[in-house]
């Protein structure tokens, strides 16, 4: 799965809030199925132009809301 996530840097929604709402929106959508491995924080970071810890904040929402799951070591699901 190639998760598709574009960011708006002008918009009044926070980075890592649009990180999430578009996680959701695949996940909704079906184009992002349970077990689909997200992308790493440090190459999702890299590929946005944004902060690593921006895209970390992002994965730890999702995990909090029980969209995702993180397996230490091996990345977040």
């Amino acid at each position: 799965m190639t998760l598709s996530i574009r960011i708006q840097t002008g918009s009044s929604v926070p980075l890592y809030q649009q990180i999430v709402e578009q996680v959701k929106a695949a996940v909704v959508s079906g184009s992002a199925s349970e077990g689909d491995p997200l992308p790493s924080v440090r190459g999702l970071a890299a590929r946005l132009v944004v902060n690593a810890n921006t895209v970390a904040k992002a994965y730890a929402e999702l995990c909090r809301e029980g969209v995702t799951r993180s397996e230490r070591g091996r990345g977040v699901f």
